[in-house]
């Protein structure tokens, strides 16, 4: 049975385990940080052209967590506008230990500012039961004055495939031996994946300390 919603936020609270969330096109604003800890999906109209947003009120906080191994987000936009978050890991979505599924989703202008921040617009925990699947990254950063890195995706677990990471800018003050990196790997596996055309201080496309990067393209990225 379809009914509308309140807010996006409430419509989470109230959904029962295995329900859909159907976003219209337009945009869909979050006032604080939103956790999706159930079996549930929340899917916009299209990434595309009859475009479904999550979007950030321009105050200070994440948007989306998902911590559950069947929550999903699909066919939409995450949008951080461009805050300047002080959230030390995912800025734009943040899969804990427990998991999710993004597909469809094409994730912008999120970015971390913290003393030690990864994953400006994607983070992902370690061992997460975690799948990213044909998203695409752009206009992420991360500031951070100690260690850090993954400007547009941190990732410790889960797998990552057929996605585009792009015009990431530069992750400030941060060494190779601190971090660094437009896509971090930690842990999990990145698989046919483009990461180009971005900026950072430190390795400006991918640094892979464990995990397995394979069959990417990494192109036109610079210091």
């Amino acid at each position: 049975e379809e009914s509308p919603y309140v807010s996006l936020a409430w419509a989470v609270e109230k959904a029962g385990e295995g329900d859909t969330i159907r976003l219209s096109p337009g945009e869909h604003v979050l006032t604080d940080e939103l956790t999706i800890g159930k079996a549930l999906t929340i899917c916009g109209a299209g990434s595309d052209r009859t475009v479904s947003s999550i979007v950030g009120d321009k105050r200070d906080h994440r948007l989306l967590i998902l911590n559950h191994p069947d929550a999903a987000i699909a066919n939409l936009t995450v949008d951080g506008k461009g805050v300047k978050e002080s959230v030390g890991t995912g800025a734009g979505i943040y899969i804990q230990t427990a998991g999710g599924v993004v597909s469809d989703v094409i994730v912008r202008n999120c970015y971390c500012n913290k003393y030690a921040t990864s994953g400006g617009g994607i983070s992902i925990a370690k061992d997460a039961a975690a799948l990213v699947d044909s998203v695409i990254v752009s206009n992420c950063s991360t500031h951070c004055e100690s260690s850090g890195g993954g400007t547009a995706l941190y990732m410790a677990g889960g797998l990552v495939r057929n996605s585009l990471f792009v015009f990431a800018r530069k992750s400030d003050n941060v060494t190779p031996a601190n971090g660094g990196g437009t896509v971090y790997v930690n842990g999990g596996e990145m698989v046919n994946c483009t990461i180009a055309d971005n900026t950072a201080s430190a390795c400006s496309g991918v640094r892979a300390e464990t995990g397995l990067v394979r069959d990417c393209i990494i192109a036109g990225n610079k210091h």
